[in-house]
């Protein structure tokens, strides 16, 4: 995890992400890393994805709209299965900790039976309306790693045919 900003507990009205930040961030993301898929739930931010997508490519940066029930379910099931699996673990960020425990599973079909196999699932706040955000960052960070596409097919999608 790169950086997490959330309301402070005494927060002045009106607060906000300092989205300056938010673009600093991205910027030293990408100078630092060689990032291959970053995927950004657009809500209230479609101005400063497209931005980074016309900075960064449009193939790099990507809107993945987490209200997608599909879409996001495949993206909950992967990160799921890797826990499960071992395959996934964390840096023991305590945001992120936080985050994930906060997140409970939902299904995408109310009435699909809860152990068939086949059923999807979602992540959603609790009752208590705990921040999950941070937990929702790591799914798609998890599905960006999974998805993006190999160095050298991004660079020349035609080299395997040569």
């Amino acid at each position: 995890m790169i950086r997490v900003w959330t309301r402070p507990a005494k927060a002045p009205p009106g607060w906000r992400i300092p989205r300056a930040e938010v673009h600093e961030a991205v910027a030293w993301a990408f100078d630092h890393y060689r990032v291959g898929l970053m995927l950004c739930d657009p809500a209230k931010w479609h101005t400063e994805i497209e931005g980074w997508a016309q900075s960064y490519g449009d193939d790099r940066v990507i809107f993945f709209d987490t209200n997608s029930l599909v879409r996001m379910a495949r993206a909950c099931d992967r990160w799921l299965t890797a826990l499960a699996e071992g395959a996934y673990s964390h840096d023991g960020d305590a945001v992120t900790t936080d985050h994930v425990l906060a997140m409970h599973r939902t299904k995408v079909h109310v009435r699909d039976a809860d152990d068939d196999g086949g059923t999807k699932y979602v992540f959603v706040k609790g009752p208590d309306r705990r921040k999950i955000d941070a937990g929702i960052a790591d799914v798609l960070a998890l599905q960006a790693a999974a998805t993006m596409p190999d160095e050298d097919q991004a660079a020349d999608p035609w080299a395997v045919y040569a």
